[in-house]
């Protein structure tokens, strides 16, 4: 979740409480996570297209996550999901923050003070789900991940893409880190497998995110989603969507030599994709362009000059 600065938790005596990489860590106990039953406190909410899920003032209990497809919900579990004990979460996402960030939750404005006063019961962790457990929760996760990107709110599909990811990766990699190196991975093909895939939309949902795209996102997931994928044998189709995304962010940062080399092998993979041809040839007339502007200056720069 990519919020951070317009997302900050206080303790009991009001002192703010820093959120730091153990606060999304998967198999941290001590933070809310997926599943797990807490009461919480609204203290404020104020959203002009979405209505809290609960009463405004009353504590109430819920359980994350048990509420799918709900955007209002959605918004109340990434405010507190993370959280401890005793701590209020204080959330205000502006417009023009919400118009230039992905991470951002998929409404005008947003505003929500939410106090976390106990933990009813802990799901099981991370950690010792089996992986038909992980693997279950996290298709879960993605499928409305899917169903928000269709939709067009990303902000709730990187939420939920996140969460996805959590079940996918090893107890103590973050969600929303791209990973690494293989050992970042679980040992389970069928978790790479989706993790892969999850990672694949990720970069799709950020170079939807016009003209707001961060092709440094979009590069880092297609790494990662690339990760031991000609061993697992991915389909070819998928394998293709990877090297285009990669190669439309590389052009993107104008880096033609590295957009061309993805984009070929792109192609290869998917021979009939008018989309990917059509990018590869933009790139090669640029790189045409490119030489022959440096050609022109080189002639220039060592033809004798007029007497």
């Amino acid at each position: 979740f990519q919020a951070d600065s317009h997302l900050r938790w206080f303790n009991q005596l009001g002192s703010e409480v820093k959120r730091d990489s153990d606060a999304v860590t998967a198999n941290n106990f001590e933070c809310l996570q997926d599943r797990d039953t807490c009461r919480v406190l609204i203290k404020e909410w104020q959203c002009a297209t979405v209505e809290s899920p609960i009463e405004i003032g009353l504590e109430s209990e819920i359980v994350i996550g048990s509420n799918l497809g709900d955007l209002a919900w959605d918004l109340l579990y990434s405010c507190v999901l993370g959280a401890r004990v005793g701590h209020t979460c204080e959330v205000d996402w502006q417009p023009d923050y919400a118009d230039s960030h992905i991470g951002s939750p998929p409404v005008e404005r947003f505003r929500a003070e939410i106090l976390v006063t106990c933990l009813v019961s802990m799901a099981t962790s991370y950690a010792e789900l089996d992986p038909d457990s992980r693997l279950q929760l996290a298709e879960l996760h993605k499928t409305r991940g899917n169903n928000y990107f269709r939709s067009g709110q990303l902000g709730a599909a990187i939420l939920n893409y996140n969460r996805a990811l959590a079940y996918c990766l090893l107890p103590g990699s973050l969600a929303t880190t791209p990973a690494s190196s293989v050992s970042d991975w679980s040992a389970d093909s069928r978790l790479r497998s989706l993790s892969r895939l999850i990672r694949q939309n990720m970069a799709g949902l950020q170079l939807a995110a016009k003209p707001n795209c961060n092709p440094e996102f979009v590069i880092a997931n297609c790494d990662a989603a690339l990760v031991k994928a000609i061993d697992d044998a991915d389909p070819a189709d998928m394998l293709a969507k990877r090297f285009y995304r990669r190669g439309c962010a590389q052009l993107a940062l104008g880096q033609l030599d590295l957009a061309q080399t993805n984009l070929a092998r792109a192609a290869s993979l998917a021979p009939t994709d008018r989309a990917v041809s059509a990018r590869l040839a933009e790139v090669e007339a640029g790189l045409k362009r490119s030489e022959a502007r440096l050609a022109s200056g080189m002639k220039a720069m060592f033809s004798p000059g007029k007497r």
